[in-house]
């Protein structure tokens, strides 16, 4: 038979999607000890007990995963978890306060958790047996890329304009995506 070609617009827009909607998770999970270390004054242990509370509530989200897959579908769960990554970024950019902070990183990871498997099984889902291995390798390459250029150009936004505008433009972005 003959081999399938490869879908390279349908690579070149899950590589968008994946390398915007990242934006809120990349920023989130690389700047949320700083901020609340140089901006808000938090504790390194209690900074720590945030980032604890905030993985072990994504094990809860990750096992009831299937539950909101067979309500909604993996393509619309995963279009609910950018939402919601998206606008989780508000609380850290529009109220300085820890325990909001804490909250939005909470939920944050939970969505993260709902994220990363449900569009993965969507995006797998679009392309033949023959190309999962490659949507993986694309979906894979840009969240990374997206993960990098968010620890990148975070630095600089943060310097030049604060962690607020970090933080809402990356929700922008992710919104976007």
């Amino acid at each position: 038979t003959r081999p399938e070609p490869a879908p390279l617009r349908l690579f070149a827009a899950i590589a968008i999607v994946v390398l915007l909607w990242t934006a809120s998770i990349g920023a989130g999970r690389t700047f949320f000890n700083l901020y609340l270390d140089s901006a808000l004054g938090v504790s390194t242990p209690q900074i720590g007990l945030l980032v604890a509370a905030g993985q072990l509530m994504s094990v809860p989200a990750a096992l009831l995963l299937p539950i909101l897959i067979r309500r909604v579908g993996r393509g619309n769960a995963a279009g609910l978890g950018f939402l919601g990554s998206a606008l989780a970024m508000l609380p850290l950019a529009l109220i300085p306060n820890w325990g909001a902070a804490g909250a939005a990183f909470m939920v944050l990871s939970v969505f993260a958790a709902i994220i990363e498997p449900a569009f993965s099984m969507f995006s797998l889902s679009l392309v033949s047996d023959s190309w999962r291995p490659a949507m993986s390798g694309v979906a894979t390459t840009f969240g990374a890329a997206s993960f990098g250029l968010i620890a990148l150009a975070g630095g600089y936004v943060i310097a030049g304009f604060g962690y607020e505008i970090l933080f809402l433009a990356s929700g922008g972005i992710s919104a976007i995506g």
